[in-house]
């Protein structure tokens, strides 16, 4: 087996690209970044280890907060709706994940959006998710004819 020596620290770096289409068209883009939770960075490490079963699967978004995100947060502040992450890929170091809401989503109809998570799925002899990133973003108004796609990336990084 080969050893692999880490030079410097390990980073989670996380930035999540906001695409807001109306009536197919681009009309606004906004990239943040976001922060891996404590919770979020416990998960990874049993995953990787192999005591976790769960898998990153859902995606929040909801309408509370003032857009600050803490390392201890363990939940969105609004939740309005949650569902299943649409794409995943890895390529290098980076993970993206993205979730398409699309403009029929009636779950967010007429609501101010202002905040999204990453959680993971429930496992059979643990039924709660685990809050992995989270967001805070300029506000959208959700209407009938927007559509929103958001494109989160996870490099790991050594720094």
């Amino acid at each position: 087996m080969d050893n692999v020596a880490l030079y410097g620290n390990l980073n989670i770096i996380g930035r999540c690209r906001i695409s807001v289409f109306e009536l197919g068209n681009l009309v606004r883009e906004e990239v943040v970044s976001n922060r891996v939770v404590a919770a979020g960075r416990t998960w990874m490490l049993n995953r990787i280890a192999g005591l976790s079963g769960k898998t990153l699967y859902y995606f929040a978004i909801g309408d509370g907060g003032d857009g600050s995100v803490s390392d201890g947060d363990t939940e969105l502040v609004s939740e309005l709706m949650q569902g299943r992450v649409t794409r995943f890929s890895v390529t290098g170091n980076d993970m993206l994940v993205e979730y398409y809401l699309p403009s029929g989503d009636t779950d967010t109809l007429g609501k101010t959006l202002k905040e999204a998570g990453l959680f993971t799925n429930t496992s059979f002899n643990d039924l709660t998710q685990v809050l992995v990133a989270r967001i805070g973003y300029t506000p959208v108004e959700k209407t009938a004819n927007n559509a929103i796609l958001y494109s989160w990336t996870i490099t790991l990084a050594v720094g």
